[in-house]
């Protein structure tokens, strides 16, 4: 955190610039809840004067925006490494249509409803783990049957 104590106009720099960040980040799309709710916090803290508080909320402020900033990317990685191996297993001829679904409502329910996107995220998963299991054990089926007896 940056030393601000006594100095007001240096921690108006820094509600600005965390101002910006969490702009920035809510029209990427990011939940940046927390951290508005931090600013205002901080805005009130330096509005009467404390300006040790509004500091430490102000970078709690820019953390959190981090956060969600970072939570946001692997999520973003995860749908599109998700989308992938669906695509994979379609290209070998699975059905995937399930997987597809949940994948799509996990998608359309993300910022709305977590929990069920969440649900729904780990629903495709294990569809992909069950056809990857199942290709698995085809493929060993098919060496024990053309062994030599």
């Amino acid at each position: 955190m940056v030393p601000l104590e006594g100095r007001g106009p240096e921690i108006e720099r820094v509600l600005e610039e965390a101002k910006k960040l969490v702009a920035d980040a809510r029209l990427a799309g990011v939940d940046s809840r927390q951290a508005e709710r931090l600013l205002r916090q901080a805005q009130l803290a330096l509005e009467v004067g404390n300006i040790k508080a509004a500091a430490r909320l102000a970078e709690g402020a820019r953390k959190s925006v981090r956060n969600a900033s970072q939570r946001a990317a692997f999520i973003k990685f995860a749908f599109g490494k998700l989308e992938a191996d669906i695509k994979a297993l379609k290209e070998r001829g699975l059905d995937t249509s399930q997987m597809e679904i949940k994948l799509a409502e996990a998608r359309a329910v993300r910022t709305k409803d977590p929990a069920l996107s969440q649900a729904l995220f780990a629903a495709a998963v294990d569809g992909v783990v069950r056809a990857r299991k199942g290709l698995a054990e085809s493929k060993k089926k098919a060496i024990f049957k053309n062994l030599p007896k």
